[in-house]
């Protein structure tokens, strides 16, 4: 008997956008690596990486596969804190939510 193919778990649009907040990380470290820009190119590029994470913040997870893309990318890689909830409405309870399921 032939083996059913596992069905691809679908992405969900945190990991889609996650993806795009890899690109704009990788760019930011290179023009760090580099330094060959100036202070207004620079504030673009961490800016373009700002805007993906706060698109993040504001998305519910799907699962805690989400949940984790949206803790790394708010905190920057483990480069930053975790926001308290004042500063990052529904993320803590988007946790205790999915830790509760």
């Amino acid at each position: 008997m032939a083996a059913v193919p596992a069905l691809a778990e679908v992405e969900t649009p945190i990991a889609a956008l996650y993806g795009e907040w890899e690109k704009a990380t990788r760019a930011v470290e290179l023009a760090m690596a580099e330094g060959k820009f100036d202070d207004d190119e620079f504030d673009v590029i961490v800016g373009a990486q700002t805007d993906i994470e706060d698109q993040i913040s504001r998305m519910k997870p799907m699962n805690l596969r989400d949940l984790a893309m949206k803790l790394y990318a708010r905190a920057s890689a483990g480069k930053c804190d975790l926001p308290p909830s004042q500063y990052c409405p529904g993320l803590w309870d988007e946790a205790r939510e999915l830790i509760s399921a």
